[in-house]
């Protein structure tokens, strides 16, 4: 059985009090998602974590910055300890091959204290991962050869096609390397590219998530950074498109 997932970015504009929080995620329960994944910082992902613990609603982990775990490592482990979160995300804007090193090196350390916890560590990729660096490789192609096996994907369909990769093509390049999918769309409009609704837009749902399940995926986690509509709206007709396809 695989499950359906909510960023909290995508309605992130009706989450701004723990009573909002509650009533929100009480609607988002109510649209059929099995769970959400948080976002932000302290004291942001604290509110959200207490808020579905009060109602009952599964959260998989939340994505944080890479100094979060540098600055803060004890609270935020014990964060996700105390709220059943399993999976800890991280992004980057490192754009040179000395960045990127860095980076990767900074990532490896702290995957492998958070897997001595029993807990994942995965890396959540933008666009700006699939430019060249001064060596001549990408800064993911960089990363998909220094990261140890304690770090795992979560690919982000949108962020794929926008930095001019085939996004089935990098889910099989990383076969076995994620869980977690981020599933976004992608529309094409007479201003440029723009966020949509799952099914509203050009990518090809259907193929990558039967891609993504021969790759290992587990979960797929919805997420619209920018809405034209109410986000909720939005939230509602992603999930409804994803359980007509009868893949999930």
């Amino acid at each position: 059985m695989y499950h359906i997932g909510l960023q909290t970015y995508t309605i992130r504009d009706k989450m701004g009090t723990p009573e909002q929080c509650c009533e929100t995620l009480r609607a988002v329960r109510g649209m059929g998602y099995d769970f959400v994944q948080l976002f932000g910082r302290f004291p942001r992902i604290e509110q959200e974590a207490n808020a579905c613990r009060e109602i009952g609603m599964p959260v998989v982990g939340a994505v944080i910055t890479m100094d979060m775990c540098e600055t803060e490592p004890d609270r935020l482990l014990s964060l996700f300890k105390t709220y059943g979160m399993t999976d800890i995300s991280v992004s980057s804007s490192v754009k040179t091959e000395a960045e990127t090193l860095a980076f990767i090196a900074g990532a490896n350390a702290f995957a492998k204290r958070v897997a001595a916890e029993g807990l994942t560590f995965s890396y959540h990729n933008h666009s700006t991962e699939f430019v060249r660096t001064e060596c001549g490789k990408t800064v993911m192609e960089l990363m998909l050869e220094g990261f140890s096996g304690d770090v795992t994907y979560m690919p982000d369909t949108y962020w794929i096609q926008d930095g001019g990769y085939d996004v089935r093509r990098f889910l099989e390049q990383t076969a076995g390397r994620y869980k977690h999918i981020h599933l976004k769309d992608m529309q094409k409009t007479e201003t440029g590219r723009t966020f949509a609704p799952l099914g509203e837009g050009n990518l090809y749902m259907p193929g990558i998530i039967q891609t993504a399940l021969d790759g290992g995926a587990e979960t797929f986690i919805v997420e619209q950074d920018m809405c034209q509509e109410d986000q909720m709206l939005c939230a509602g007709r992603s999930i409804a498109y994803l359980r007509s396809l009868n893949l999930l």
